[in-house]
Parts: structure tokens; C-alpha cells; sequence
């Protein structure tokens, strides 16, 4: 934990160091000028030689601020790169797994192969966890935002864990309670229980494994969508995994991360179970 701690303190200097040394270069000429804007100033106050030393006052004054954000605002990139990555190293090594962790991934075409989000929407990966399970040879674990983003409004259409199992299925279909299909190609038969769950399918009965699943999915976790796409069962969960930006990596926030590694484990190899047969 201490190494953890201490590799995460030194990116978060090294960051700071790179941001007071870009801010200074800029600052640097600014100061210059306002200088020369100043003595202007005082062998003749004209309007404009004071109207461009305020402006640079102005820039000096940014460019403090942003040396000073630079120590109170956290980026999460630490948490990733290093954190999350370092523990995934420790459960390999004292619970015997196997998992490929991938920080910061680009990733657009396997989301919309399930058809559940917009195929034009962006999607920000923080990490994808490959892994097998006793049940399936392959299943690729994202931590993702899928969104759209405009000039006055920002719509998120999903936030949190996506599963994609690999499978023999080959029906395509939707288990979810809002939203529509959004396949580019494919058209699906909508169905509507009494308790307003929504499937969508090209005419074949889904499997009552899959809503079971979905059922016991957002009964302990709420909201969730399931689909079907060829050789593929894709689980979106919203509210399984929350990452904060921490000031220091210690015990407890290391149990905390540990801990949650482990419950994704466990999550992933029950599904795994339960869509096997």
C-alpha cells in the first residue's frame, strides 16, 4: 500500500510541476509586457497603456489561479493508471486470477453491437478488465460513460459497469424498462409487460434465464439493461461500481478498491453461471 501511495503522490507532483512550468513560460513575457505597459503608464498615463496593463494583470492572475487549482483539483488519471492498475496486480497475485487490465481504452464498436445506446453517441472508457470464468472462455468488463454532448446540454444515456459475455447465443434481443432499440440495421418486435418491462426480439421468445437475470440484476442493483447480440450477452449495470478521486492511498481506501475488485470478480462469475445453461 505504501508504494501504491507513494507512486500515486508522485504523479500528482509530477503533474504539478508540468502545469507551473507550462503557466511560467506564458507568464513570463506577460509579466514582461506589463512591465513595459507600467512605465508607459507613468511617463504618460494614456488610456491604452492602462487598458492593456489590466488585461495583463488580468492573464498574471489566471495563470496564479491555475498554479493554485493545480494543487486543490485532482485528476483521475492517477486512480487508473496507477491505483486501480496496481491493485488488479495483487489480486492476480494472492487470489490466483487471470485479469488484463486496460486503462483509458478507446472503445466504440463493441457497445453498439448490443444496440442499446446510440450508435452516434460518445463513449469514455475509464478501464476495460478482461477475465474468463469457469462458464465462459471470455468476458470483457468496461467502466464506461456513454454520452452526447451539445453546446447548452449534456445527456447521459449510460454511467457505470458494461459486461460482455462471449457466448453461443445467437438471438438478438433487449430486456430493458426506458429507451428503444438503437440497431442500425436490425428491426425489433417490441413487447410490454404489466409492470411496464419492455422486451424487444425478432419474433423468438427470449430465454427465461436471461430475465431472470434481469430481474435479480435490478433488484439488487436497479437500473439495467440486457441484450443479446451474435455470440454475445451484453450487461449494462448503472450503479454497481462508484471511483473517487482520493487525496491519499491509504488502508483504508486500498481495502475499499481491493474489496470492490473482488465483488466485480464475484458478480462476473455468478452471471457467468447463470447464463451458462
Amino acid at each position: 500500500m505504501n508504494r501504491i501511495n507513494a507512486m500515486y503522490q508522485d504523479f500528482l507532483l509530477i503533474r504539478r510541476k508540468k502545469i507551473i512550468k507550462v503557466v511560467t513560460y506564458i507568464m513570463i513575457p506577460i509579466i514582461v509586457f506589463a512591465l513595459i505597459m507600467l512605465y508607459f503608464i507613468l511617463e504618460e498615463p494614456r488610456q491604452v497603456y492602462k487598458t492593456l496593463f489590466y488585461i495583463s494583470l488580468g492573464l498574471i492572475g489566471t495563470g496564479l489561479l491555475n498554479i493554485a487549482l493545480s494543487f486543490l483539483i485532482l485528476t483521475d488519471k492517477p486512480m487508473y493508471n496507477i491505483v486501480i492498475n496496481e491493485i488488479i496486480k495483487d489480486v492476480n497475485m494472492n487470489e490466483q486470477r487471470f485479469l488484463e487490465y486496460e486503462p483509458f481504452i478507446k472503445e466504440k464498436e463493441i457497445f453498439n453491437l448490443s444496440g442499446l445506446y446510440p450508435r452516434s453517441a460518445s463513449k469514455s472508457t475509464k478501464f476495460k478488465l478482461t477475465m474468463n470464468t469457469d462458464h465462459h472462455s471470455q468476458v470483457q468488463l468496461f467502466f464506461t460513460e456513454i454520452f452526447t454532448q451539445s453546446n447548452n446540454s449534456r445527456v447521459v444515456y449510460f454511467k457505470g459497469l458494461y459486461m460482455v459475455f462471449d457466448t453461443l447465443n445467437q438471438d438478438i434481443f433487449q430486456i430493458r424498462r426506458k429507451g428503444k432499440p438503437r440497431h442500425k440495421e436490425i428491426k425489433l418486435i417490441k413487447e410490454e409487460r404489466e409492470d411496464k418491462l419492455k422486451f424487444y426480439t425478432q419474433g423468438k421468445p427470449i430465454k427465461e434465464t436471461y430475465l431472470l437475470l434481469f430481474e435479480s440484476l435490478e433488484n439488487q442493483y436497479g437500473k439495467v439493461d440486457i441484450a443479446g447480440a451474435k455470440d454475445q450477452i451484453h450487461v449494462a449495470l448503472s450503479n454497481f461500481m462508484k471511483i473517487s478521486i482520493e487525496k491519499e492511498i491509504n488502508d483504508s481506501v486500498y481495502k475499499k478498491y481491493y474489496d470492490m475488485i473482488l465483488s466485480l470478480i464475484k458478480l462476473t462469475d455468478e452471471i457467468s453461471e447463470k447464463i451458462a445453461y
